[in-house]
């Protein structure tokens, strides 16, 4: 007897609205985005008992006919592609045409809708996913979509869901990400009959970013624009002390659509580089536009993921993009802001170490000399200085100013004065295996791992046999080196200039020859720290993420001493 069965009618509907109804916000996701897509203006959401009991969602868009209405609900039914051609350039958010079906297969669901060239609009009901009821009704111009009960009629699905609190957090996020990418529509949102959240288009992007994700985060912003040929990039990125160890606060939009893509929040993160935790997150709202044929959209059931034509374009498009705003900026530490600190490894590389300190004499600020100033500085619990500003009082960790300064230094020496093309020739060869994707990297890179300084031989169908390399890397993990290089590779990122485990050897090498907390510091020792930190550009954190110096403003100042609320 064949174990193969063709699914009933019943069954298929359910199954496919599996990939795309998934809780409340899912469905609250896919009528926004009809609504966007029939060029609504204002949209309103209401939901009950956190949308589990109802939903609905009314735009004033451009409506449907009774022709369209009953065809809307149909599995595969859509207005926005027509041909298999026509998915090579998608310019609307929804396209699948599996929406109104899907959320049909697992709810009970009255749709009216009017256009605006006919007299009257229609109501339509549809249970157990088969239409039940059309009437004509009076109705202004657009569409209203009720949802009773989802999930309902899949109580195995029902029960997978969170809890109430979470899916109500899943739809304000959700929210949250269209009234942020949409600053020209109007927006309401309300709860069991309470108004939870009231935008309207007259709200500029600034007052909705405020709203929703605080005057602090929104103080922290600095502006971004650029653009080339094939891609124009706007929005925002945070002040390096505005990071977090998630990625909440992450706002991408392509061609206007919300969505996540590794390519591009990799270049924001890497463009901060040492100015944050190596486990944390800047904050973004980003919006890329580019040609529709030159973004694949069609890659997720739910479009929250897409592909560009050239991840490495992009990447270093974002990259040079967002390293040029953090470079003409003041990215000091303003008192308000809360800073987690983890510490980085503190192995360091026994040659690279001896050699950088043997080659380099530390800076030491009694060793500098500086004209006498009438601005007072003063030393706090032998780690910090102190010093007013017009701003108001700058504060300065004496150890991370001083292990900043000696880092840039070490750095800039590192890349100019050690020669590279001296070899290391192991005492036996160093065999790499490889994943096949790893090894396609390789081949087609190969010159380019040649030009670093090492000497390899393929070695079967995954491996390579790595002959000799630079002598500076001598104390390193070849395998783990070669895998971070190839990695980059993979993702379109450039060769880094100084590899992780020499920026760990140098972060080590400029900590231990820093002045520690508690070290006593004479007013010239004081004054040469704050003189060369003054001299010395990107020093806003520490090779460990932590800040150098704090503003504290003379606002926040007359707040402590209760002068101004």
């Amino acid at each position: 007897m064949s174990k193969i069965i063709q699914l009933g009618a019943d069954v298929i509907p359910k199954i496919a609205a599996g990939e795309v109804i998934e809780n409340p916000a899912s469905v609250i996701k896919e009528l926004i985005e009809n609504s966007l897509d029939a060029s609504a203006q204002s949209i309103f959401i209401d939901i009950e008992n956190f949308g589990f009991r109802k939903i609905k969602v009314i735009d004033d868009g451009e409506g449907m006919d009774k022709e369209d209405l009953l065809k809307c609900f149909d599995i595969h039914s859509t207005s926005k592609i027509s041909s298999i051609d026509d998915l090579s350039s998608i310019k609307s958010f929804g396209f699948r045409g599996e929406a109104l079906s899907s959320i049909s297969a697992v709810s009970n669901v009255k749709i009216k809708s009017k256009t605006q060239v006919s007299d009257f609009g229609y109501s339509i009901e549809i249970e157990d996913n088969k239409l039940k009821n059309v009437e004509p009704i009076g109705i202004y111009q657009g569409t209203v979509v009720e949802v009773d009960s989802i999930f309902s009629k899949i109580p195995a699905r029902k029960k997978f869901l969170k809890n109430p609190q979470t899916e109500y957090r899943n739809i304000l996020k959700l929210l949250t990400n269209y009234i942020l990418g949409h600053p020209h529509v109007s927006f309401r949102f309300s709860h069991d009959g309470n108004l939870i959240l009231n935008f309207t288009s007259k709200h500029t992007l600034d007052y909705r970013i405020t709203q929703l994700l605080g005057q602090d985060f929104f103080s922290s912003l600095l502006s971004v624009t650029a653009e080339n040929e094939y891609i124009k990039l706007d929005g925002y990125i945070t002040k390096p002390h505005a990071s977090s160890f998630n990625k909440d606060t992450q706002f991408l939009y392509v061609n206007g659509r919300a969505v996540t893509n590794n390519t591009v929040s990799g270049a924001v993160k890497d463009a901060y580089g040492k100015m944050i935790d190596a486990k944390s997150f800047p904050g973004f709202l980003l919006n890329i536009n580019l040609g529709h044929d030159l973004v694949d959209v069609n890659v997720h059931p739910r479009k929250e993921t897409v592909s560009f034509w050239n991840d490495s374009s992009v990447y270093d498009f974002v990259l040079e993009s967002i390293k040029k705003v953090l470079e003409s900026n003041d990215l000091t530490y303003v008192q308000g802001y809360d800073t987690d600190i983890l510490e980085a490894s503190k192995k360091a590389a026994p040659f690279q170490y001896q050699t950088l300190k043997d080659s380099f004499t530390s800076w030491r600020p009694e060793e500098s000399q500086r004209e006498n100033t009438e601005q007072s500085i003063f030393q706090i619990n032998k780690t910090y200085i102190a010093t007013p500003t017009k701003e108001g009082l700058v504060l300065i960790d004496q150890h991370a100013a001083h292990e900043s300064i000696l880092y840039t230094q070490y750095i800039k020496a590192y890349e100019s004065n050690f020669d590279r093309s001296e070899k290391y020739i192991p005492e036996s060869p160093v065999f790499v295996d490889l994943t096949v994707m790893q090894m396609e990297t390789y081949k087609e890179n190969f010159q380019t791992i040649l030009d670093l300084g090492f000497d390899i031989d393929v070695f079967g169908s995954t491996s390579l046999k790595v002959i000799s390399y630079p002598q500076i890397l001598c104390d390193h993990n070849i395998k783990v080196l070669l895998a971070e290089v190839l990695s980059d590779l993979e993702s379109g990122k450039k060769i880094k200039d100084v590899d992780f485990k020499t920026k760990q050897t140098i972060a080590f090498l400029s900590c231990r020859s820093a002045v520690k907390a508690g070290d006593y510091l004479t007013y010239a020792e004081q004054k040469n720290i704050v003189k060369k930190l003054d001299d010395t550009p990107d020093t806003y954190t520490c090779p460990h993420g932590r800040p150098v110096k704090i503003i504290i403003k003379g606002s926040e100042l007359a707040r402590m001493f209760k002068r101004i609320k």
